[in-house]
């Protein structure tokens, strides 16, 4: 046993590996340890979001409904019709939503809502044309991730509707008066 004892120490001794650092190899081995902390630590930057300008407003989508241009990141859910439209979006601040909108919409009167807006009749900004106005609201899904959900609609009677004749009209609405009570 005492000859193993010594082969290990003559082994250690020769080898160095019982050696203790010297100050210079401490003071590389930390430095060494500073450098994988301040590596872990580092951030990395994300990319910059292309739905965002510089100045952090949504930029505009290549998405239409009717003559409203939607925000850059919104998708189409199934199920639109040519007089209603349902996008959404993820990692949206309502926020932002309601300045591009506004930026974009004049109404007589918004109505703001706990989770959203609501911008009925709404009419294009930019324009001394005649438009189609729209009920465009925005409301948020989920606070957490920041969806959206943005409803447009249009309200306007479908172009190929036939107006009614004043006495089917009476007719329809006493019907419908008869149902509200």
């Amino acid at each position: 046993m005492g000859k193993l004892y010594r082969m290990i120490a003559v082994t250690c001794v020769l080898t160095g590996a019982c050696s203790r650092p010297t100050p210079n190899e401490q003071a590389a081995a930390g430095e060494a340890r500073e450098d994988r902390k301040r590596a872990r630590a580092a951030v990395v930057p994300e990319p910059p979001d292309a739905r965002f300008d510089a100045a952090g407003k949504l930029t505009k989508g290549t998405l239409r409904a009717d003559w409203f241009e939607l925000p850059s990141g919104f998708q189409e859910l199934p199920g639109a019709t040519k007089q209603l439209r349902t996008y959404e979006a993820s990692r949206v601040p309502i926020a932002k939503a309601r300045e591009y909108i506004n930026e974009r919409v004049v109404v007589d009167r918004a109505e703001y809502l706990v989770n959203g807006v609501l911008y009925p009749q709404a009419q294009p900004a930019n324009t001394q044309l005649v438009m189609t106005p729209l009920t465009i609201s925005v409301f948020e899904v989920d606070r957490q991730r920041q969806t959206l959900r943005l409803i447009v609609e249009d309200r306007s009677p479908p172009a190929d509707a036939k107006p009614l004749m004043p006495e089917v009209a009476a007719q329809v609405l006493l019907r419908e008066r008869n149902k509200l009570e």
